[in-house]
């Protein structure tokens, strides 16, 4: 398919063809899937990721730039939704190690009680330091379990955008930590 053919069934799927949708998730859906089953490693997870892609064209057929590359868009979409696949995985199991070495039954010290409760007010009072939406983003992301998509929907802002101030919010919080553990 040439890329003016390609241009031209841009146009018709903006204007709601599932044809020219169907052409356009045929010639890509396999190098697609191909990009995404390389970075996870599962097929199902890949299926699916990639059908979800095609939704969203589908779904923001309208906002598509004719004049820009496709297959960039594409990818683009792919890497943000694998990137997102990976940080849910890792968060996931980050809170699943959280709880088992919470459930495992022992009896706290009083050290360990004093020091735990110590790091969890001055942790609270760093996250206060932070500025207002980041520390909101945070908050969301940290307390409320949402994704970066989620939040990037209730607050109207880019997922790019939560993921650099959770970025920041965790340098921050990395730096003044280190600052008080050093002292």
């Amino acid at each position: 398919m040439s890329f003016n053919e390609e241009k031209i069934l841009i146009h018709y799927l903006k204007e709601g063809n599932s044809k020219a949708f169907e052409k356009l998730f045929l010639k890509y859906w396999g190098k697609l899937y191909h990009f995404c089953k390389r970075i996870l490693k599962d097929k199902e997870e890949s299926e699916n990721l990639v059908q979800s892609i095609f939704m969203e064209i589908w779904e923001n057929k309208s906002r598509i730039d004719e004049e820009k590359s496709f297959s960039g868009y594409l990818f683009k979409i792919a890497k943000n939704k694998v990137y997102n696949a990976i940080r849910k995985k890792v968060n996931e199991q980050v809170y699943k190690d959280y709880i088992l070495l919470n459930t495992i039954k022992h009896e706290p010290s009083v050290e360990s009680e004093y020091y735990s409760k110590h790091l969890t007010l001055t942790l609270e009072k760093l996250i206060d330091k932070l500025p207002p939406r980041r520390k909101e983003i945070f908050l969301l992301s940290r307390n409320e379990g949402q994704t970066y998509r989620e939040i990037a929907k209730n607050l109207n802002i880019t997922e790019n955008t939560v993921d650099t101030q959770i970025r920041s919010a965790l340098d921050f919080l990395r730096e003044e930590l280190y600052k008080i553990i050093k002292d």
